[in-house]
């Protein structure tokens, strides 16, 4: 083998061009590598079970068109019941907002529906006056009213707001409770970290039968949910 020659400080050696650089083959490696697992790091919820069915009902939508359970058929639906005199919007009203921004975001077909809770003032005008107000594409978004009865029976069975308890977080028997320094504060924590919160949950999902698949929050975490949940559905038909 050959010797080295002299090192020749009045003609040094050519840096190695920058694309050679370990560093940053090494950072650019790692952004591919994180970019390429992350969607199967992400944890998407599953379809959630066939509920009962909202049963038959006539109403009429926004246009005054009609609008029955077949009319529930080829789409998977969010909806949950609306007022439109207070000023105020509600929280159903701000989480169907919501929805139709990452619907229209993520580029989806996600239906959504409203159902009137004051039918003897919601003329389908009035409907329709408040949904442009509120902001609502009617491409994707029918509000209901109509029958006084049809849409009580729906308030009191089907799109009843339900109010379940949160399950435990995942790490709850994994990680034991902090030790305290007496038993009473010991009981105390333990019994503080076994309560969980209410939470009111107001939007459904329809499926493409006219039948229910669980009620959610509209707190962020539930828009979250029943949007991501909605999509399974509609994969599963």
């Amino acid at each position: 083998m050959p010797p080295l020659p002299p090192h020749d400080e009045n003609n040094p050696r050519p840096k190695p061009p920058f694309w050679r650089n370990p560093w940053l083959l090494g950072l650019l490696f790692g952004l591919v590598t994180v970019t390429s697992i992350r969607p199967c790091m992400r944890r998407v919820p599953q379809a959630p079970p066939v509920g009962p069915s909202v049963g038959s009902f006539s109403l009429v939508d926004q246009e005054g068109r009609p609008f029955g359970h077949e009319n529930l058929k080829g789409h998977v639906w969010i909806g949950g019941q609306f007022n439109t005199r207070p000023a105020h919007k509600s929280a159903v009203i701000e989480a169907l907002l919501k929805l139709q921004a990452e619907a229209k975001k993520e580029k989806k077909n996600t239906r959504l529906l409203g159902f009137s809770n004051d039918p003897g003032f919601d003329t389908p005008e009035r409907i329709k006056a408040f949904g442009q107000a509120t902001g609502f594409d009617f491409s994707r978004v029918t509000l209901l009213t109509g029958s006084t009865t049809d849409l009580s029976r729906l308030a009191n069975g089907p799109l009843k707001p339900v109010d379940e308890f949160d399950p435990p977080p995942p790490s709850f028997d994994k990680k034991p409770p902090p030790k305290a320094k007496t038993k009473a504060k010991s009981a105390a924590g333990r019994q503080k970290m076994m309560q969980r919160p209410m939470r009111h949950k107001p939007l459904v999902i329809i499926d493409h039968t006219g039948h229910l698949r669980g009620h959610y929050a509209t707190d962020r975490w539930g828009i979250d949910e029943a949007f991501h949940r909605s999509l399974h559905v509609a994969k599963a038909k």
